[in-house]
C-alpha cells in the first residue's frame, strides 16, 4: 500500500487534532474545523511529501497514521451524533411551537367570544334606549350612547387582542391604552350626535328640502348624496382633529401640552376671521402643523365625500324600491309594531350594509390597493355584517316605538284629512283617481304614492303599464 504522507506536518496535525478534540463541545464549528484540520494535512498537496510503502514506515509515523485515522473516525461519530442532536432539537421546537399556536388560536378563540359579547351587548343597549324613550332618542343622547359603546367595544378589543397574542396583560401599553379609549368615545359621541345632527338640519334647509321632495328620482338621489357627503365630511374632520390632538397631548409634557392649546386657539381664531396670518404664527409650532395636517388630510376627506355620497345613493334607491313595490306602506306603516320593527331592521340594516361594502372598497383603492383587493375588502363579512347589525337594530327599534302615519292605503272617505289633503299633489285629482281604479298608498314618512293601470291601449298584445305619481310633500 503507498501513500503521499506530509512528514513534516504529520506530527503536529495529530496535536492539533488533539487539542481540538480535548476542546470539542458539541458545537458545530468545532466539528466543522477538526474536519478541515485532517483533509488539509492529509489531503494538501502543498507541502513536501514522499513517496513511501506504508510496510517501510517508522513505527511512530505508523502510530501517527493510525491515530489520525481513529480521530477522523471519532469525528464522524460526533458528526452524526450532532445531527441526531440537532434533528431531535428542531422536533421538539416544532413540538413546542404547535403546543403554542394551539394556545394561541384557544386564546383568540375566548377573545372573539368576549368581542362578540361585548359588541352585542352594546347593540341591546342601544335598543333599548331607543325603545324606552319611544323611539324618539335626540342626537344627544344617541350620541352619549355612542360615545359608551365605542370606548366599551375599544377596550375590550384591546384588551382582548393582547390576551390572544401573549396571554396576559403584563406588557401591556397602559398609556396608549387610555389614550386609545378617550379618542374612541369622543369619536363615538361625535359620530352619533354630530351625524345626526348635521343630516336632519341640512335636510331642513329651505333650498335643499325640494331636491328630497321631487318626484324626480335623480333630484332626490342627488341631493340624498350631497347631504351625506357634507355629514360625513365635517364628521370626518372632527373625529380626525379630535385623534390627532390626542396623539399630541398624550406624548408629550404638560408644558408642551399647553403651549400646543394655546397655539391651537390661535390658529382657530384666524380660520374663523380668515384671518392667514394668525394662522402662519400659529403653525409655527410643530404640533399645531401636525394636527391641521391629519385633520383636514385631503385624502380622507376624498373618502369621506365618496363613502357618504355612495350611501346617501344607496338610502335613496333603497327607499324608493320599498315605496314602488308598498313595502313602505305595508310593512314600516304597519299597525303591527313587531312587523314594523323587523321590517325597520331589514331595510336599515342592508342600507347599512350596502354602505359599508362600497365605503371598504374606495378606502381599499384610495390606499393604493388593487381591485382585487377592494373586491375582497369589500365582501369583509365581519365589517359588514356589524354594520347590518348596528344600522338595523337602531332603525328597528325606532319604528318598534314609533307610530304609524295611519292606513297604509287611502279610500276616498280618508281624503277629507287635512293631514292628506296637504300631501295631496295639485297635478292629481285623487277622487277620480280612485274612482277610475287606481290605488293611493301612503309610506311610514307621510308621503303619498299614486299607482294605476293603464287600460286605455287597445292593443290586447301590449301588456298594461303602471302609472305611478308621488306627492311632492
Amino acid at each position: 500500500m503507498e501513500l503521499f504522507v506530509n512528514i513534516n506536518g504529520l506530527k503536529s496535525c495529530s496535536e492539533e487534532l488533539e487539542g481540538l478534540y480535548k476542546q470539542l463541545s458539541n458545537t458545530k464549528f468545532a466539528l466543522d474545523r477538526c474536519k478541515w484540520e485532517l483533509n488539509y494535512y492529509m489531503l494538501s498537496s502543498s507541502y513536501w511529501n514522499i513517496r513511501l510503502n506504508l510496510n517501510n514506515l517508522s513505527k511512530s509515523v505508523q502510530n501517527q497514521i493510525n491515530h489520525i485515522k481513529k480521530m477522523s473516525t471519532e469525528l464522524n461519530k460526533i458528526t452524526d451524533l450532532y445531527s441526531k442532536t440537532e434533528l431531535a432539537i428542531l422536533d421538539i421546537e416544532k413540538t413546542q411551537a404547535e403546543i403554542d399556536e394551539k394556545e394561541r388560536q384557544t386564546r383568540q378563540t375566548i377573545a372573539n367570544i368576549a368581542k362578540f359579547a361585548v359588541f352585542a351587548l352594546c347593540v341591546v343597549a342601544t335598543a333599548a334606549v331607543i325603545i324606552g324613550t319611544g323611539g324618539a332618542a335626540t342626537p344627544l343622547v344617541l350620541g352619549g350612547v355612542s360615545a359608551i359603546t365605542a370606548v366599551a367595544q375599544k377596550a375590550t378589543n384591546e384588551l382582548a387582542d393582547e390576551f390572544a397574542e401573549k396571554g396576559n396583560w403584563d406588557n401591556m401599553d397602559w398609556k396608549e391604552f387610555g389614550k386609545d379609549v378617550t379618542v374612541a368615545g369622543v369619536t363615538g359621541f361625535i359620530s352619533g350626535w354630530a351625524g345626526g345632527t348635521i343630516t336632519e338640519g341640512l335636510k331642513g334647509v329651505s333650498f335643499v328640502k325640494p331636491g328630497l321632495e321631487s318626484t324626480n328620482f335623480l333630484s332626490r338621489i342627488s341631493t340624498n348624496a350631497g347631504i351625506n357627503a357634507v355629514s360625513d365630511v365635517v364628521v370626518g374632520i372632527g373625529e380626525r382633529g379630535v385623534t390627532s390632538t390626542a396623539e399630541v397631548m398624550f406624548n408629550n409634557d404638560f408644558e408642551t401640552n399647553v403651549k400646543t392649546l394655546g397655539s391651537l386657539g390661535v390658529y382657530s381664531i384666524g380660520a374663523v376671521t380668515n384671518n392667514s396670518a394668525l394662522q402662519r404664527i400659529a403653525l409655527q409650532d410643530s404640533n399645531v402643523e401636525t394636527i391641521v395636517n391629519n385633520t383636514f388630510d385631503v385624502k380622507e376627506i376624498c373618502k369621506d365625500t365618496i363613502s357618504g355620497a355612495f350611501s346617501g345613493s344607496v338610502d335613496e334607491i333603497v327607499d324608493t324600491a320599498s315605496t314602488i313595490k308598498h313595502f313602505d306602506s305595508n310593512f314600516l306603516n304597519s299597525d303591527n309594531a313587531v312587523k314594523r320593527g323587523i321590517s325597520g331592521f331589514g331595510v336599515e340594516g342592508v342600507k347599512g350594509a350596502v354602505s359599508k361594502m362600497g365605503e371598504n372598497f374606495e378606502e381599499t383603492l384610495i390606499d393604493g390597493g388593487s381591485a382585487g383587493e377592494a373586491v375582497q375588502k369589500a365582501f369583509d363579512p365581519i365589517s359588514v355584517g356589524k354594520a347590518f347589525v348596528e344600522n338595523g337594530v337602531k332603525e328597528g327599534a325606532k319604528r318598534y316605538r314609533g307610530k304609524p302615519v295611519g292606513e297604509a292605503i287611502l279610500t276616498e272617505n280618508k281624503l277629507n284629512d287635512p293631514d292628506i289633503a296637504r300631501a295631496m299633489p295639485n297635478s292629481i285629482d285623487a277622487r277620480q283617481w280612485i274612482r277610475d281604479g287606481g290605488s293611493i298608498y301612503r309610506d311610514s314618512a307621510g308621503k303619498l304614492t299614486f299607482q294605476k293601470t293603464d287600460t286605455e291601449s287597445s292593443n290586447v298584445f301590449v301588456k298594461p303599464k303602471i302609472r305611478l305619481c308621488y306627492s311632492s310633500n
